[in-house]
């Protein structure tokens, strides 16, 4: 892209210089960065430009709707990995409940200390 004689980016010395030379500083006049182009296409290109920004713009469309859905999707396996997750969690509460119940009755049994002598034969 092109810019003309003596502009440089917004802020520089040299864009200041084409406001000044233009001899008005006040703030109705265009930037001297944003002017609107002098080319005019002619209208068959402006015709070919406006279907293709269309179909472009269909395809952009497109585009959105499915990230939309693929957001929806995805919130949704993370609501389905919450429940799981929580669902998990209970299990996993229950079995070490279970677990600390077993042995707790392990070390109440009788048979504990119960040992059985091989080499005393009855």
């Amino acid at each position: 892209m092109c810019q003309p004689a003596g502009a440089g980016p917004p802020g520089s010395s040299a864009g200041q210089q084409d406001v000044e030379a233009s001899g008005s500083s006040s703030s109705s006049a265009p930037s001297p960065h944003y002017r609107d182009p002098d080319i005019k296409l002619p209208a068959q290109y402006e015709l070919k430009l406006h279907t293709e920004t269309r179909k472009q713009n269909e395809l952009l469309d497109q585009i959105h709707v499915g990230l939309g859905d693929l957001l929806n999707g995805a919130k949704q396996i993370g609501e389905e990995i919450g429940t799981q997750t929580r669902a998990l969690d209970k299990v996993q509460n229950r079995a070490e409940n279970t677990t600390g119940r077993i042995h707790e009755m392990n070390n109440k049994s009788q048979l504990r200390d119960f040992k059985v002598d091989k080499d005393k034969n009855p």
